[in-house]
């Protein structure tokens, strides 16, 4: 089987890196911090421009998350509620598929 080779300096190397550095629940960085929350603790963003995906590509979503396939969405404190800033379909995705807990970027 052929080795998956990724150039020193591409973007999709960089993005693994960063990937693999924040493993770790709980990771600070500049960004915020990678935590574990409760799915039903998570509130949508009202006025996000994104507009609402279709039940077929919301499926497709929670077919990835059932797969463990999931990049954090990025979650704000705002008046002491957790508020989905980037991310909708993921974490909707997840409530779908019956987790109980998401892994998000707080910030």
């Amino acid at each position: 089987m052929d080795e998956y080779k990724i150039k020193s300096d591409s973007t999709e190397r960089k993005f693994v890196q960063r990937a693999v550095e924040v493993d770790t629940l709980d990771s600070q960085t500049e960004d915020g911090i990678l935590k574990m929350l409760n799915v039903q603790d998570i509130f949508p963003f009202f006025g996000n421009p994104v507009k609402w995906c279709t039940p077929h590509k919301l499926m497709h979503f929670k077919k990835l998350v059932e797969l463990g396939v999931i990049f954090p969405p990025i979650i704000v404190v705002q008046e002491e509620r957790l508020i989905v800033y980037d991310g909708h379909y993921r974490w909707f995705a997840s409530y779908l598929a019956g987790k109980k807990e998401i892994s998000a970027w707080v910030t």
